[in-house]
Parts: structure tokens; C-alpha cells; sequence
């Protein structure tokens, strides 16, 4: 069966095992593999299942939707884990489809940090470490841009959200900074879950990909998960360079940025499905933002 039919015939209502079975048969040398498909916990805009046989596991990874940032681009991202991969900070792909972005990846092992990891100092000058090896990769020369990601949601928002004057001072800041500083090949989604520890430190979830100011990763690190001035400190510190007053004006930057940015997808997640942290997260943005 082509995998081209499969995904025409699934659309996005890919759920059961046998639809993944059919997935993975469609795999040019998977075919007569025996194995097990256990369902993930899906992102907002794709759905992964982790795929075992008999002497090795991955990861297989199904586009679920539009991109609505304007910034993921599955064949970026595919090439940047790989880059990742030869660095040993990430898994290797072992099939990408560049027409559907279906992507079967080795199963990174080990645990997947949560928020409270964070909270260890020493966690946080691990971070620093890898993040230093992931800025170091070649650039994808593909960049990132804030300023299309802000204006992208705030098109996707109710009128009375989309017209208030904090979602337009979201994109004006967003606007301002998208393209200042120098550039590195970036995470530009660095929540504790895309971190996964077996001793060493890897990342998953690779979508968002792509060149960036390298503090914008450590900017989503401590804003997503609004860590105090100490950890946010001892983060900048760890990671490196001798002009640290320079440094922290260059994280304060992309901070803003990143809030920008959050404000608005936050606000596109409640108006779809509400919920209590969301609503708790938009308020600490906005005083942020408004401060």
C-alpha cells in the first residue's frame, strides 16, 4: 500500500493501531516487521506513537494539522535532527516522507524532564550544556520569525481578543525583534517535556526548528515556566560568555519576545479549549508584558 493513499485515506483521524500498522507497511523495508503500537501524548498539532519490535523501539510522528505559526517546515526540521542526532543529543530519524511529514524516529530513552526538574540547579547548568552543543550545529539556513508567527494567531482570534491593544503591542514587539542578534540553529520550543534525561540530555519534538537568536531558547526555558530571577540567572551564567551584562540584556530581549509570542498562542488555545493553568499563564504574560 503507498503511504500516500494511507494518509489520504486516514486524513487526521489516525487513532487505532491498525491505522498505524497500515502507517508503517507503507514504510519502504518495514514491510512483515512484527510490532506493538502504543499511543503518546499527542502535541497540539501532530499525534506520535511509540513503536515497538522485537529488538528496537522509535517514534512514529503524524502531521494532525495546518501550521498556523507560518514557522514549521517538516523538512527543516528533519534535517536539523539529524544534525542533532550526529551530535548525540537527539535520536536519528530513520524514515522522513517530505509530502506528508510523516517522520519515524528512534525512540529517545530515558525520562522526559517535567517543570520541577527544573528547579535543581544543577539541571539547569546541564541545560546550559546541551543548549551550547545545539547552538553549535550548522544553521539550517532557514530562520525563524517572531513577527509571522505573532501575526499568524493574532488572524486566528476572535475580534474582541485579535483588536485588543495588547495582542497589537504582541505583534509589535514580536515585529521589533524578529530578526536582531546573531543567529544559531534553535529548539524555539523548549518546554521541560521536549527534554528527556537517561544521564545524558537529548531533545525531541524538533517542528518548531530552525535559525534563531540562541536566547530565545533560554528565553522560552525560563518564561514558559516562569522561573525566578536566581534560576534565570544561574541559567544565563552557565551557558556561557564573557560579557554577561551584554548577555542579559540580550535574554531580556528575546524574554519579551518569546512572551509575545506566548501571549498570542495561549490566547488562541483558551479561546478553543479553556482551562485553569492557560488562563493562570495569559494573566503572568500579560503583567509581563504590561509591566
Amino acid at each position: 500500500m503507498e503511504l500516500g493513499s494511507v494518509l489520504q485515506e486516514i486524513g487526521s483521524s489516525v487513532s487505532t493501531e491498525r491505522t498505524v500498522q497500515n502507517l508503517l507497511a507503507a514504510i519502504p523495508g518495514w514491510q512483515n516487521r512484527s510490532s506493538t503500537v502504543t499511543p503518546l501524548q499527542h502535541g497540539y498539532n501532530n499525534r506520535s506513537y511509540r513503536v515497538d519490535t522485537a529488538n528496537r523501539s522509535y517514534v512514529l510522528r503524524v502531521v494532525d494539522q495546518i501550521d498556523e505559526s507560518g514557522m514549521r517546515d517538516n523538512a527543516v526540521e528533519c534535517r536539523i535532527q539529524q544534525s542533532a542526532a550526529r551530535r548525540g543529543i537527539a535520536a536519528p530519524v530513520e524514515f522522513f516522507s517530505p509530502d506528508s511529514g510523516l517522520l519515524l524516529s528512534e525512540f529517545a530513552k530515558g525520562r522526559s524532564w517535567q517543570p520541577e526538574d527544573l528547579e535543581v540547579p544543577d539541571n539547569l547548568i546541564r541545560l546550559a550544556g546541551l543548549l551550547k552543543v545545539l547552538h553549535s550545529l550548522p544553521l539550517s539556513g532557514v530562520e525563524y520569525d517572531a513577527g509571522i508567527a505573532a501575526r499568524n494567531y493574532r488572524s486566528l482570534l476572535r475580534p474582541n481578543a485579535a483588536e485588543s491593544s495588547l495582542a497589537a503591542l504582541c505583534v509589535q514587539i514580536a515585529e521589533s525583534t524578529a530578526k536582531t542578534g546573531r543567529r544559531a540553529c534553535c529548539h524555539n520550543d523548549l518546554v521541560a517535556e521536549n527534554i528527556v534525561d537517561d544521564g545524558t540530555l537529548k531533545l525531541i519534538d524538533f517542528e518548531y526548528a530552525r535559525d534563531n537568536d540562541p536566547y530565545f531558547d533560554l528565553a522560552s526555558v525560563i518564561n514558559w515556566h516562569n522561573l525566578n530571577a536566581e534560576q534565570a540567572e544561574l541559567l544565563l551564567r552557565a551557558y556561557g560568555g564573557v560579557d554577561v551584562d551584554n548577555n542579559r540584556r540580550r535574554l531580556d530581549t528575546q524574554r519579551r519576545t518569546f512572551d509575545a509570542v506566548q501571549w498570542l498562542w495561549l490566547s488562541l488555545q483558551q479561546q478553543r479549549k479553556p482551562n485553569e493553568w492557560q488562563a493562570q499563564q495569559l494573566s503572568r504574560v500579560a503583567s509581563r508584558l504590561s509591566g
